[in-house]
Formats: C-alpha cells, structure tokens, sequence
C-alpha cells in the first residue's frame, strides 16, 4: 500500500466525525433559539476544534510543514470561560473569518 493510498484511508475515516461534527452544530444552532442549542454548543464547538487541529496536523503532514494552531488556548477549565467578554478566540485577534 502506498502512502498516498493510507493518507486517503485516514481522510475518509476522519470524515465520519466530521460529517456528525457538521450536523450537530447545524442542529444546536437551530435550536439556539430555545436555549438548548447554547448548552450544546457549548460542549461541541471544542470538540470541533479539536478535530479541525487533528486535520491540521495531518494536512502539514501530508504537505511536509508545520501548521501552527490559530486557537488561543482557554483560560479556563469549564465550558463557561468561553463565554468571557473580550476574550479573542485567535492569536491573530481577530474572528473564524480572519477579520478583527
């Protein structure tokens, strides 16, 4: 087996949770509205980010480099530190969008 072959392996084993990543914070932001959606996001998006740093870490494999984390890590240990007021959420300062 070649390495490209095993590298797609990887890539399509990882998509499953990304798939499940994708529809559960489609659903919780759905139902944000009531207020359940906030308590699941809460937990899901740094599970999510969690799996974006695993596909990083892959793809500089994959390229040869390394792909630094844009995440600040959380000042805290509960779920509630993300809800700080003007705490940035990347070392750039700025948004998921790269905007500051």
């Amino acid at each position: 087996m070649c390495r490209s072959t095993g590298i797609a392996i990887v890539y399509v084993v990882l998509a499953v949770p990304a798939l499940a990543m994708l529809v559960a914070l489609t659903t919780s932001l759905s139902v944000a509205i009531v207020g359940v959606g906030l308590v699941l996001l809460l937990v899901l998006v740094p599970i999510n980010q969690q799996l974006t740093n695993l596909h990083r870490m892959l793809s500089g494999w994959v390229l040869g480099t390394k792909i630094e984390n844009p995440y600040l890590p959380r000042r805290g240990n509960s779920p509630w530190s993300l809800l700080k007021a003007g705490q940035p959420i990347r070392r750039d300062g700025g948004t998921s969008c790269g905007r500051t």
